[in-house]
């Protein structure tokens, strides 16, 4: 199928608008999951555990900013995914581990 001239061009900034939104809401959203991360620290009686799950939850609030900035900054990257992927996949299985999630 031949594509005209422009459609490589639309594409991309079609992909551009809809991460930027996605990247947007994440931002807006990471607060309000850190702060329900710590009504249920506040409850937790474990001192590691608490700080475990702070930095965890710290990390992913970093992470969705850090990741806003590069983007409205540098574009559409596709070495930022896998990094990305890393930190939250990274965190949650510390946050499985600390809550014995894995028991």
């Amino acid at each position: 199928m031949m594509r005209g001239p422009g459609f490589e061009e639309i594409r991309r900034a079609v992909l551009e608008r809809e991460l930027s939104q996605l990247l947007t809401k994440r931002l807006l959203f990471a607060p309000l999951g850190f702060l329900l991360t710590l009504v249920f620290i506040s409850l937790d009686s474990a001192r590691w555990r608490r700080v475990t799950l702070v930095s965890v939850s710290l990390a992913f609030v970093a992470t969705s900013a850090f990741e806003y900035w590069r983007f409205r900054h540098r574009g559409v990257s596709p070495l930022s995914q896998p990094g990305t992927t890393l930190v939250f996949a990274t965190g949650q299985a510390l946050a499985v581990a600390a809550t014995g999630g894995t028991d």
